[in-house]
């Protein structure tokens, strides 16, 4: 079990790295929230397609990996 949990958390790693690197692009677009957030998920799901990482058991991790760097972000603006 160590090793599937392990593994599961080398994922999850991965997966962040991959929304950090889409949030910095999608940042440079001119798109509004939602479609940045889509654009981020959907470059998120080309990443993890391309190694052979199923998301779905983490896409509602991600979903709030966005929403809670894009709100830490928002409030270091202010």
């Amino acid at each position: 079990a160590a090793t599937k949990e392990k593994s599961a958390n080398e994922i999850w790693t991965l997966i962040m790295h991959l929304a950090d690197a889409a949030m910095k692009e999608a940042e440079q677009s001119m798109k509004d929230g939602e479609s940045k957030k889509q654009m981020v998920i959907d470059s998120v799901k080309a990443g993890c397609k391309a190694a052979g990482i199923n998301l779905d058991a983490f896409i509602d991790q991600l979903s709030d990996y966005i929403d809670d760097t894009i709100d830490f972000v928002n409030s270091m603006k202010k």
